[in-house]
This record gives C-alpha cells, sequence and structure tokens, in this order.
C-alpha cells in the first residue's frame, strides 16, 4: 500500500473519488472549503482505498477526521489502519505531538482502539459540532 499526501485544493483529482464515496455511504459530501491541506489518500495497487484529514492548531495538537473509504470490503480494514499510522506519520513530522479524533463507525472505532487510541466514555465526554 502506498499513502499519498495531497492538498485537495491543490490537487482536485482526488475530490470527485472522495465525494463518490461520502455518497455510496449514503453521507453529504463535506464541501471542499472544509478540508485542509493536510490529506492523505490511500492506494492499494491500482486501487483507491481510503482518505483522511488532520486539522493544524497553533499548540502541538492536531484533529485527525473526515476518515472516508471506498465500499469495497476487500483491503478495507488494512487501508484504514496504513491511513492512521500515515495521518500520524505526517503529523509527527510536522511537529504535532497529541492527535484527538472524533469517529461513529464501529469498525474505524476497533481500528483506532488497537492502535492505541483511547476514549473518554468514562467521563461521559460528548463532542459538539455547530455549523456557524
Amino acid at each position: 500500500m502506498k499513502a499519498e499526501v495531497f492538498d485537495i485544493k491543490k490537487d482536485k483529482k482526488f475530490y470527485p473519488i472522495i465525494s463518490k464515496w461520502w455518497e455510496e455511504w449514503e453521507m453529504p459530501a463535506l464541501d471542499i472549503r472544509f478540508l485542509p491541506d493536510n490529506g492523505i489518500m490511500v492506494k492499494d495497487g491500482e486501487r483507491f482505498m481510503c482518505a483522511g484529514w488532520f486539522y493544524k492548531t497553533e499548540v502541538p495538537i492536531c484533529l485527525m477526521g473526515h476518515y472516508i473509504s471506498s465500499q469495497e470490503k476487500e483491503g478495507r480494514t488494512e487501508a484504514m489502519e496504513f491511513l492512521i499510522k500515515s495521518l500520524e506519520k505526517r503529523a509527527k513530522e510536522l511537529g504535532f505531538e497529541l492527535i484527538s479524533t472524533f469517529v461513529r463507525n464501529p469498525n474505524l472505532i476497533s481500528t483506532l482502539e488497537k492502535q492505541g487510541y483511547g476514549d473518554f466514555k468514562e467521563t461521559g465526554q460528548i463532542n459538539f459540532v455547530k455549523r456557524i
């Protein structure tokens, strides 16, 4: 597998692929304006498998999210694991020390837990988002 770092606003070839995946998963496509320049697309041979981003902050914490994948099951779990590791590597290269993420997919939660991510279930913490 190969991970390609990209800026979705400059390299627009990935946006139609990613938008199609969101549609296939019956999720609204995120407007390109809301996607940061720190995207990673995972490719296995000629197949695009999944993508994700991290959002920079002015402190050594970044936010990782907006994961999306092809619905093709073969190799998807491995591709998502590779994506998470690739996002971590890139964030570390840029000087980040802590990653915060938000997920709801049980499979992705399991993947993150296997890679050492913890949650705050016992504290009752809930993340809220509001469009302004």
